[in-house]
C-alpha cells in the first residue's frame, strides 16, 4: 500500500509522525512523510503579527497546495495525519472523494484540544489514545469509525540492547525525569531532594530553590537521542503524567509515549497509575505504579536497594514492548482497517 503521513507544523506529535512513517516502511509499504515543520517560522510570524483573515487563509492554502502536490506525486492509497496537522475539513473530504482513505491519530487529550468536534466526521478512520467517554463523543460528532489505538515505541529503540548504567556518564543518576515542570511534578520532586535526582526538560531552569539544583538541562528542547541516553543511564525513570491541562483542568485518562519509550530502553520506571495502564504493562511485574507522590520516597528506596528486582521488572517491560507495543504494531492495525475501507470504496 502507498501511504502518506502528514505531520503537524510543531508539537509533540511531530516525532510520532516520523515514527509512523518509519513503521509503515518496516511493514513493507511504500510510505512517505510530508513534514510540515518547514512552515514553523511562517506560523510563528503569523501568530506574532496577529495576521488577519487574509494572511491566515493564505497560510492554510499553501499547506493545502503542499498536500495536494505530494498526493499527486505519490498517489497514496492511505493518508494518515497526526493531531494538529493543519488540514481543513474541505481538503480531507476532497482527498476522500478521490478514492483515498483518510485516517487521523489523535495522540493527545480530547479535553485539551477540542478540534475533534468538527474533524471527526471528515475522516474515514479516527484513532485515539483514550477510550470512553471520548469514543462515544466521537460517534456523536459523526465519526465513521473511531477506535482506541494507544501510544507506542520505535522499533530501533526497543531492539537496541540495553547497556547498564556506568558511573561517570554525563546523564548518570539514580532517578531521572524528562518533561515539563507542571505543578504536580514540582510537588512530587520536593519530596525527593535526598535522592540522586536528575531533571531534564524545557522550563526547569525557571524553577528556583533546592529543586532547581537537581536540574541538569532545563532550557534545551531534549532530542529523542538525548532522552534515550537519559533513560538508559538512570537506575530508575520517574514517569509522572500531568494532572492539569493548560487551562488548569484535570485531563482525561491516557498512557503517555514516555511509558513505552522508557520500557523499550530497558530501565525500570515508576509511573503514575492510569486506568488504561494495566492492559498495556502489568503493575508490579513490568512497571511500578503509584497513586500519590507521598509513596515515591519509599518506593524508590525499595527498588534502588534491589538491583535484581529492578532489572527483572525492566527486562519484562522491554520484552512486552518488543512483542506488543511498537509503532509497527499500531500501524499494522491502521493498514488493516484502511485496506477494508479501500476494498469497499
Amino acid at each position: 500500500m502507498r501511504v502518506l503521513v502528514v505531520s503537524p507544523v510543531f508539537g509533540g506529535s511531530l516525532p510520532i509522525a516520523v515514527h509512523c512513517d518509519a513503521a509503515f516502511s518496516e511493514l513493507g509499504h511504500d510510505s512517505q512523510l510530508l513534514n510540515l515543520s518547514c512552515f514553523q517560522n511562517r506560523y510563528k510570524e503569523l501568530k506574532c503579527s496577529g495576521g488577519g483573515p487574509t494572511a491566515s487563509a493564505a497560510f492554510y492554502q499553501d499547506i493545502a497546495c503542499a498536500v495536494r502536490d505530494r498526493i499527486h506525486e505519490h498517489q497514496p492509497n492511505l493518508v494518515l495525519s497526526l493531531i494538529l496537522a493543519p488540514l481543513s475539513n474541505d481538503l480531507i473530504v476532497e482527498i476522500r472523494n478521490s478514492g483515498i482513505c483518510c485516517a487521523h491519530w489523535f495522540v493527545d487529550d480530547y479535553r485539551r484540544f477540542p478540534m475533534w468536534k468538527w474533524q471527526a466526521a471528515a475522516y474515514d478512520l479516527f484513532f485515539t489514545i483514550q477510550r470512553q467517554p471520548f469514543l462515544g463523543l466521537l460517534q456523536q460528532a459523526g465519526a465513521h469509525h473511531a477506535e482506541y489505538l494507544p501510544n507506542a515505541c520505535p522499533s530501533d529503540i526497543a531492539h537496541r540492547p540495553h547497556q547498564k548504567n556506568s558511573n561517570g556518564n554525563a546523564f548518570s543518576c539514580d532517578v531521572a525525569f524528562m518533561g515539563t515542570p507542571y505543578p504536580n511534578r514540582i510537588e512530587a520532586f520536593s519530596r525527593l531532594l535526598d535522592f540522586d535526582l536528575g531533571l531534564w526538560g524545557q522550563g526547569w531552569n525557571k524553577v528556583q530553590g533546592p529543586i532547581g539544583q537537581k536540574v541538569r538541562d532545563g532550557e534545551s528542547l531534549i532530542s529523542p537521542e538525548t532522552e534515550e541516553s537519559i533513560y538508559r543511564a538512570a537506575k530508575v525513570v520517574l514517569n509522572l503524567h500531568t494532572d492539569l491541562d493548560d487551562a488548569g483542568n484535570a485531563p482525561g485518562d491516557f498512557v503517555n509515549p514516555r511509558t513505552f519509550f522508557t520500557a523499550a530502553c530497558g530501565t525500570m520506571q515508576v509511573v503514575s497509575a492510569r486506568t488504561l495502564l494495566p492492559e498495556l504493562y502489568k503493575p508490579g511485574d513490568e512497571v511500578v505504579t503509584f497513586s500519590d507522590s507521598c509513596q515515591l520516597p519509599d518506593l524508590l528506596r525499595q527498588y534502588l536497594n534491589d538491583d535484581d528486582g529492578r532489572e527483572l521488572i525492566a527486562k519484562n517491560a522491554k520484552s512486552r514492548t518488543t512483542e506488543q507495543h511498537l509503532y509497527t504494531h499500531r500501524m499494522a492495525r491502521v493498514i488493516e482497517l484502511a485496506a477494508s475501507r479501500i476494498g469497499t470504496a
